[in-house]
């Protein structure tokens, strides 16, 4: 398209133009959560006023790898189509591996293993320890394996961006 043609060859760094990219979807899901922190504080009476911080970081750094996760899908897939497809996909993987349908202890060993370290699963426990104990966010496994997963979901967006930036040239 011209917006892909416009994009390449503007004198902007990759790295630049991935961090507005992130940026920019960043604060578009931090809205959102203020948006449901406040609905759930006002209309459900939700007592989390104590670690509240906490919670809205956690939930940006859980965000931050899904934003990842997002741009790389935009940057490998060519078509709108195939963009949401993979989208969906993906999404349905994350949703069957969260012991939200199924309990992770229900699910063999081998895939049980996987299924802990997704982001879904890490940041549902990170949360759950916030909200249920109020315990405020903290150098945790979870957090800490959060991180490194974003990490390496940055390397991959780079990686996935220039592979997106050759198909020009």
């Amino acid at each position: 398209s011209s917006a892909f043609f416009r994009n390449n060859i503007a004198p902007i760094r990759l790295s630049l133009f991935n961090l507005g990219t992130f940026l920019t979807n960043l604060i578009v899901v931090f809205f959102q959560i203020l948006v449901l922190v406040g609905v759930a504080i006002l209309a459900f009476n939700v007592n989390i006023t104590s670690v509240i911080f906490s919670i809205i970081a956690a939930l940006l750094m859980v965000s931050s790898v899904f934003i990842c996760v997002g741009m790389m899908i935009g940057y490998l897939f060519t078509t709108e189509e195939t963009s949401t497809l993979a989208a969906i996909s993906l999404s349905c993987i994350f949703l069957l591996f969260s012991s939200t349908i199924i309990p992770i202890e229900s699910l063999a060993p081998s895939i049980a293993n996987y299924a802990a370290y997704s982001p879904f699963v890490l940041g549902e426990a990170m949360i759950r320890k916030m909200i249920v104990f109020g315990l405020p966010i903290s150098m945790s496994k979870e957090l800490l394996l959060l991180f490194l997963e974003f990490m390496m979901m940055c390397v991959l967006v780079t990686i996935a961006s220039k592979i997106n930036r050759n198909r020009i040239k």
